[in-house]
């Protein structure tokens, strides 16, 4: 009797130690599900070496107002939209704006393209403003390499079509009302109500793409592909199954208990 304690003592306390471990390895492969290491560690990039920077003192809040409310087509100097696909400029007292098209092109030849667009040499203030930074550098090299300074601002969601950062085009909302607010105080106020979403464009939307869901709920994760997919289920198989295998080695354990003491 006194050995059959003893037994089912030492086989209890090793079944909790299994457990432990079981739920160690289960901790283990949950921190490693929700954050997979890279297969290569990623190079170090030296700024100054590996990237195409320039130095550009930031405008004042007073001044990105000012820039906004300058995108009329009645004001002086050039006007620089740049886009993914596309460079518009706009040039005082023209009612059409210039487009050069870079849509499907390398950088080589954008650049000729660029360099060849005369309208950036007409004098006056040069501002762009930038939905996007895929043709910066290059028109920012000619404006650099001909001696000309410029303001640029980084066109916020608010005063994108859709109200959405991906917006590859100024709202309705923003281009009615620089094209009928030449004074800057009702400018400002309009603006204001644009910004807060009153202005006919709504500002609240979420941006589409962003990284939502997945996870221990099964929900997939976007970019995620189909092998990591099946690991991240895999590993969530393998945890619950080291739970269950544990949960029934202490319940073997203990029911065998009383069943010796009867004996």
């Amino acid at each position: 009797m006194i050995g059959d304690r003893v037994g089912m003592t030492v086989a209890a306390d090793l079944s909790a130690n299994v457990f432990a471990a079981f739920l160690l390895i289960l901790i283990v492969l949950l921190a490693r599900s929700g954050t997979p290491e890279p297969a290569t560690r990623p190079a170090p990039i030296e700024a100054s070496r590996d990237l195409d920077t320039r130095t550009h003192r930031p405008e004042a809040p007073a001044g990105l107002v000012e820039l906004l409310r300058l995108r009329g087509p009645a004001a002086p100097g050039l006007t620089v939209d740049l886009h993914a696909e596309r460079i518009e400029i706009g040039i005082p007292g023209r009612r059409t704006r210039t487009v050069l098209a870079l849509a499907g092109i390398d950088q080589a030849s954008a650049a000729a393209r660029i360099a060849a667009a005369t309208l950036l040499a007409e004098p006056g203030a040069v501002r762009l403003y930038v939905f996007d930074a895929a043709w910066y550098g290059a028109v920012t090299a000619r404006l650099v390499r001909d001696g000309r300074s410029w303001r640029e601002l980084s066109v916020p969601a608010a005063l994108r079509v859709g109200g959405q950062a991906n917006g590859a085009a100024w709202a309705p909302a923003f281009e009615a009302l620089v094209a009928r607010s030449a004074d800057p105080g009702r400018f400002r106020a309009g603006l204001a109500e644009i910004i807060a979403g009153s202005g006919g464009e709504r500002v609240d939307r979420p941006v589409p793409g962003g990284r939502n869901g997945g996870g221990l709920d099964g929900s997939p994760v976007q970019g995620e592909t189909l092998s990591e997919r099946l690991g991240r289920y895999g590993r969530m198989i393998l945890a619950l199954l080291a739970v269950t295998a544990s949960l029934a080695l202490v319940i073997y354990a203990e029911t065998r208990r009383p069943s010796r003491r009867r004996t």
